[in-house]
């Protein structure tokens, strides 16, 4: 009897384990002022290490959202086949945004600097991949993981 409750109980905690690598993940990371500059969103690939992969794991939605301020930012669509939208609600001259995208090695690769309300920008000529596009604006930056696939 003894046996076969310790045989359970070892299972459960396995079980419990194994589903803890599973967790989604979501990192900020901040400056020194305490802005936040970069997040990733990530679904945990259950590998045992609970480290989740960004380029292979990112969740699949249409539309990715954060603020900059007062103004509102969407993305959509993440990951896209050769184009993504940026959508900056509330946008005023005055604060001068630009939106820069940088591969893996960091090398810039697509500049905008006249930005509007929306913005479809076009990665067509990017091989697949991931690419990592910042939108600066007067009141901060922020920093976005984009999948082309």
């Amino acid at each position: 009897m003894k046996k076969t409750l310790l045989s359970a109980v070892l299972m459960l905690f396995l079980i419990t384990s194994f589903k803890s690598y599973s967790q989604d993940t979501i990192k900020y990371d901040y400056n020194e002022s305490g802005h936040r500059t970069e997040r990733v969103i990530a679904l945990g690939g259950g590998k045992g290490d609970n480290k989740p992969d960004p380029a292979k794991d990112l969740i699949k939605i249409d539309t990715l959202a954060d603020k900059i301020g007062e103004r509102s930012i969407s993305i959509y669509p993440n990951p896209t086949q050769n184009e993504i939208t940026v959508e900056i609600a509330g946008l005023e001259e005055t604060d001068n945004a630009s939106i820069f995208i940088y591969d893996q090695l960091g090398r810039l690769r697509l500049t905008q600097t006249e930005i509007s309300i929306r913005n479809t920008i076009s990665l067509a000529n990017l091989p697949k991949g991931t690419y990592f596009m910042i939108i600066r604006m007067k009141r901060g930056n922020t920093k976005w993981t984009i999948i082309k696939g």
